[in-house]
């Protein structure tokens, strides 16, 4: 995923700390893994000739990540499968998009609530449930040719 979404022109990437996460990386090898992440994501953006790497920032928990500050002026989407409502581009007012994607195990309801809460519009990607990496790259494909549209049209 890390090189796909670099690829698509991601510019940061949190890992997230979910009530599901199946992988739980202990302290002591969480610097040897984020180094490897970006060495992933350097080797990605040399291949794909973008002039800026990806921020890798070390995992955080669910609840601090969506009521931080610094995010408030992004559009904030939130990907569920069991969401009633599909995701379309009508959903990107702004020029930078913050998407969370679940990890294997989904999301809880009650993560869910406390995202609708903190103003995070909360979308399914279709009928079928996709992997994490497949989601993250289907959304960046679509939040791309949504704001290539939209500056062709404009």
């Amino acid at each position: 995923m890390l090189q796909k979404v670099t690829e698509l022109g991601v510019d940061e990437i949190v890992p997230l700390e979910t009530r599901f996460s199946e992988i739980r990386i202990p302290q002591g090898k969480l610097d040897s893994r984020l180094e490897r992440w970006r060495r992933i994501v350097r080797e990605a953006s040399k291949q794909s000739r973008r002039t800026s790497i990806p921020l890798i920032l070390r995992p955080v928990k669910f609840n601090e990540f969506i009521f931080a500050e610094r995010l408030h002026h992004l559009t904030r989407i939130l990907l569920y499968e069991k969401a009633t409502m599909h995701w379309s581009n009508a959903c990107l007012p702004t020029e930078r998009v913050l998407v969370c994607i679940g990890a294997e195990g989904g999301w809880h309801a009650d993560e869910i609530e406390t995202a609708l809460g903190a103003g995070f519009g909360v979308f399914s990607l279709g009928p079928t449930i996709l992997r994490a990496e497949t989601a993250a790259v289907a959304a960046l494909a679509i939040i791309q040719f949504g704001m290539q549209t939209r500056k062709t049209q404009g």
